[in-house]
């Protein structure tokens, strides 16, 4: 768990790894993405040039991340999740 401090209501935490939680300004890099969202490398790209899922932000000259809220909120909004 990090150690920056938050309320328990603001924590993201994916259902089938309790150990972790997120606080909502978190910013994922590309494994956390595929671990939370169950998808590879190339689907998950092929998903962002599709529409389907958020971009990324750029955090450095090469380096991207993406928002915990969003991709959070990408996971809750599945078929699947409900």
């Amino acid at each position: 768990m990090s150690s920056i401090p938050a309320n328990n209501w603001a924590l993201h935490s994916y259902p089938t790894d309790g150990s972790r939680t997120y606080p909502p300004d978190t910013m994922l890099r590309l494994n956390q993405v595929c671990e939370i969202t169950g998808k590879k490398k190339s689907s998950l790209y092929k998903a962002i040039a599709d529409g389907e899922f958020p971009e990324p932000k750029k955090i450095g000259k090469r380096a991207v991340a993406w928002s915990a809220n969003v991709v959070f909120q990408w996971v809750a909004e599945r078929p699947s999740a409900r």
